[in-house]
C-alpha cells in the first residue's frame, strides 16, 4: 500500500512539473525550483534566449535575480536598469569586486584587466585607454576594419549569394571579429572569413576555451577541479586549448 501511495505521489509530481517546464516557454521569470532553481526554465528558453531576457527584465522592472541549481555556484543577478549600471560601474564601483570565486573561474585568463581587481585593474585600464585612445590606433583600427570588409565580408557574402549556399551568419561575424581582433592584438591576419571558411586551430580553441569557463558556472567547484586534476572531460578539453593558444602566440 506505501507503495502505492509513493507512486501515485511521484507520479502527480512528474505531471507537475511537465506541467511548469511547458509553460516556461510563456513565463516572463522562471520557476525557481527547490532543488534545480530557475535551470529548468533557463534551458526551455535557450531557442529564444534574448526574447526571453527581454520579457523577464521587463516583468521584473529591469532587474532580476536568477537563482541556479543549489550544487552549482550559478546564481547571479541581472539588470538593464540604467541607474544600477551607473551605480555599479561607476559611482560605487569599488564595492562590487569580482571577488575569488570570479578568479578561480576565469583563471585561464591570468591576471590580465578581465581578471584583475583595484590598483591593478585601474593600473591596467589607465594603460589600455591610452592605447585605445591615441589618434594613431584610432586610425589604425579604423583601416583594418574597413580592409577586412572590403577584402574579407564583401567577398564572402557575396560568393554566398551567388553560389546560392547557406551559411551561419553569426558564424561569419564571428571570423570578421577574430580576423579584426588578431590583426590588432597579435599583428596577424589567419583569414578565418574567406570563401572557404577555413579550420583556424588557435580560433577554434579560443572558442573551447571560452566555452569551458562557461561551464564551470554549472559545475560544483569540486568536481570541475577534480577533472582538471584527473584531466579527463572539459577540462582535459581546455588544457588542450590553452597549450594550442599558447604556441600560437610565442610561434605566429
Amino acid at each position: 500500500m506505501a507503495m502505492e501511495i509513493l507512486a501515485v505521489i511521484c507520479l502527480l509530481f512528474l505531471l507537475l512539473l511537465i506541467h511548469h517546464w511547458r509553460k516556461q516557454r510563456n513565463a516572463a521569470i522562471p520557476t525557481n525550483w527547490p532543488i534545480f532553481g530557475m535551470m529548468p526554465g533557463l534551458v526551455q528558453n535557450i531557442p529564444r534566449v534574448h526574447d526571453f531576457a527581454t520579457e523577464a527584465l521587463k516583468s521584473s522592472g529591469g532587474t532580476e535575480e536568477i537563482k541556479g541549481p543549489w550544487f552549482a555556484n550559478f546564481d547571479f543577478w541581472v539588470t538593464c536598469d540604467p541607474t544600477n549600471m551607473h551605480y555599479i560601474l561607476n559611482t560605487n564601483f569599488a564595492n562590487y569586486p569580482k571577488g575569488p570565486e570570479f578568479q578561480k573561474m576565469f583563471e585561464p585568463f591570468g591576471y590580465g584587466i578581465i581578471n584583475s581587481e583595484s590598483h591593478l585593474w585601474k593600473n591596467q585600464r589607465k594603460m589600455l585607454l591610452s592605447i585605445i585612445g591615441h589618434t594613431k590606433f584610432e586610425s589604425y583600427m579604423e583601416k583594418t576594419f574597413e580592409r577586412k570588409v572590403l577584402h574579407g565580408l564583401i567577398p564572402v557574402l557575396d560568393h554566398v549569394s551567388k553560389a546560392r549556399i547557406k551559411v551561419d551568419l553569426q558564424d561569419v561575424f564571428q571570423r570578421l571579429t577574430f580576423d579584426n581582433i588578431s590583426i590588432l592584438v597579435l599583428g596577424i591576419d589567419p583569414l578565418s572569413l574567406s570563401i572557404d571558411f577555413p579550420n583556424v586551430a588557435y580560433k577554434n580553441a579560443f572558442d573551447d576555451v571560452e566555452e569551458m569557463i562557461f561551464r564551470r558556472h554549472f559545475k560544483p567547484e569540486t568536481l570541475w577541479k577534480l577533472q582538471r586534476w584527473l584531466q579527463i572531460g572539459g577540462e582535459k578539453k581546455l588544457t588542450k586549448s590553452l597549450k594550442v593558444l599558447m604556441n600560437s602566440y610565442t610561434n605566429p
